[in-house]
C-alpha cells in the first residue's frame, strides 16, 4: 500500500496527471501515465520511465513520415505527381507480371 502512494505521489509530482479527464480522447495519455505507474510500482527507475516519452515521439515521428508521403501522392508540383504517377504504375505493371508468372 505504501508503495502505491509513493508512486502516486510521484507521478501527481512530476505532472503526470496534468490535463488528464477519463475521456476517449485521452486514451494515450491515460495508457501512458498508467504504463508509468507500473513501471514505478515494479521499481523501475526514473530512465525506466523516460523511455514512455521516447517511445511517444517515435511514434510521432511514424505518423509525420506517413503523412509526408500521403501529402507527397496528393500535393507537391507536377513534376513530384508525374513521378508517382509513373512509379505507382511501374508497380502495378510488376504486381500483374508477377500474377502472370505464377498462374503459368
Amino acid at each position: 500500500m505504501r508503495t502505491r502512494l509513493s508512486v502516486y505521489c510521484y507521478l501527481m509530482e512530476h505532472g503526470w496527471f496534468d490535463g488528464i479527464s477519463l475521456d476517449i480522447d485521452k486514451s494515450n495519455i491515460i495508457m501512458k501515465a498508467l504504463d508509468a505507474a507500473v513501471i514505478k510500482m515494479e521499481g523501475g527507475t526514473e530512465n525506466d520511465v523516460k523511455i514512455l516519452d521516447l517511445e511517444d515521439e517515435e511514434e510521432k515521428a511514424e505518423k509525420s513520415e506517413a503523412g509526408k508521403k500521403e501529402e507527397g501522392l496528393r500535393g507537391g508540383s507536377d513534376a513530384d505527381r508525374k513521378l508517382a504517377m509513373e512509379k505507382e504504375k511501374e508497380e502495378k505493371k510488376e504486381e500483374s507480371g508477377k500474377k502472370v508468372e505464377r498462374r503459368g
